[in-house]
């Protein structure tokens, strides 16, 4: 969430406009490499201390800055100007050099340096591993554009690998110009599974064949979802991996089961009954994916998906009652399953069954004047969420000469209160 807000823009967490995905999931990560930065004891120090001054109060960010200098007698503000005060997230290049009693480990920053978003400093750990299983850590500072680490290799151990920022401490992205092999090495060998799932990611783009032996090796070794749910993206579209994938379909973790049906577009027949348990999942939204994929792929056997999932309703937003009611349409273009999809279009209904609704009835090419009622309804509600789910929808209809007269004939009229007329008024004349 935080490197797709950047793709919108670069404003920092203290911005007025930042936006949820920098206050929160930016922000904890920021001060989880505060700690990083500062250590366990001087944070823990920082911390109490500045709450204990601060109790009952209303504070800002530089209470916390000064409780931390004075607590600790360390200086962050070089940490908070470039984490906080300004935007952006560092991009790093590595690559390396191998020597007979050294390695060069090289780290460029590639992010566009500006008036926001600057040239990062930050500690970094290095872990050198050795065939023997063990490593050694070394602590190196990123102060410049372009740096060069040498590190002594024990002479009496084998090299094997090395792990660039060992627990994936810094928020960044990172590119690897580095060999396959110590890639696929540390994803198998690291200790830190963070680093094992950081490797798999940075082999995304590698042939499948370089890959496909050892991922699955890892994927029968691993117990965490999110490496299993890796390997199963970058090889869904093997034929020779239908073995494992078919195990993450059949896995007691439920969340590699969503993460794996999620990632099937068509249900290879090999893989058939191994999805279609998948209709009796606990997991509603497991539930929902296998019936309308299952219902694409093997459209002989509708009738027979339909009656099982007939009676479900689902979880937020009638999640797989929507969908039965799509996919019933469309087996049997029968008019009710439509009338019952508008009737939760309608302001009798919670949000997201609101946005369940009208994305389907679109994706169904419904042009009734209730479903576009229904929709500037939605627009102009409160809630967020709603309202953008149809604004996306107004905006993909916006060509369409017939439905921009309905808008300016429903501004017109008196369905709409004052100021819900001024929102549709606004987004008429944004695309005039």
């Amino acid at each position: 969430k935080v490197f797709d807000a950047a793709k919108i823009n670069n404003n920092p967490i203290m911005h007025s406009q930042a936006g949820t995905e920098r206050w929160y999931p930016k922000g904890s990560l920021v001060i989880g490499m505060l700690r990083y930065v500062m250590g366990d004891d001087n944070f823990r120090r920082a911390i109490k201390y500045y709450l204990e001054k601060n109790a009952n109060q209303v504070v800002e960010t530089y209470d916390l800055l000064k409780a931390i200098r004075e607590s600790t007698g360390l200086s962050m503000d070089w940490f908070f100007e470039q984490w906080i005060y300004r935007g952006g997230e560092p991009e790093f290049l590595i690559s390396n050099k191998i020597s007979k009693d050294s390695i060069s480990i090289f780290v460029d920053q590639k992010q566009i340096i500006d008036n926001v978003r600057p040239v990062y400093k930050m500690p970094v750990d290095i872990h050198i591993y050795y065939k023997d299983g063990t490593y050694d850590s070394t602590r190196v500072w990123i102060k410049d554009t372009n740096n060069c680490f040498s590190i002594k290799l024990n002479q009496g151990k084998e090299f094997n690998f090395f792990v660039f920022d060992a627990n994936q401490n810094i928020l960044k992205k990172t590119e690897y110009k580095i060999s396959t092999e110590l890639l696929l090495n540390q994803a198998q060998y690291a200790i830190n599974l963070i680093d094992r799932y950081e490797a798999i990611k940075a082999l995304k783009l590698e042939s499948i064949e370089t890959k496909r032996n050892i991922y699955h090796k890892i994927f029968e070794k691993e117990n965490f979802h999110l490496i299993k749910s890796e390997i199963i993206n970058q090889l869904i579209n093997d034929k020779q991996s239908l073995n494992i994938i078919q195990k993450a379909l059949e896995s007691d973790c439920g969340q590699l089961r969503l993460n794996t049906i999620s990632t099937l577009e068509q249900i290879p027949s090999e893989l058939k009954k191994s999805t279609e348990k998948l209709l009796k999942d606990k997991y509603y939204n497991i539930i929902e994916l296998s019936l309308d994929k299952l219902f694409k792929s093997f459209p002989q056997k509708a009738d027979s998906y339909l009656e099982i999932t007939e009676n479900l309703m689902g979880w937020r937003g009638k999640n797989i009652r929507i969908t039965w009611l799509k996919n019933s349409y469309l087996n049997k273009n029968n008019i009710k399953y439509i009338k019952e999809l508008m009737d939760y279009t309608s302001e009798s209904y919670d949000f997201e069954t609101r946005i369940n609704s009208l994305k389907v009835l679109n994706e169904l090419k419904i042009e009734t004047e209730e479903f576009n009622k229904n929709l500037i309804k939605a627009f102009t509600y409160w809630n967020f969420k709603l309202r953008d789910a149809a604004k996306e929808i107004i905006n993909s209809k916006m060509s369409n000469e017939k439905f921009v007269k309905f808008m300016e004939n429903i501004v017109a009229g008196d369905l709409l209160k004052e100021q819900e007329k001024i929102k549709v008024k606004n987004l008429l004349n944004s695309k005039k």
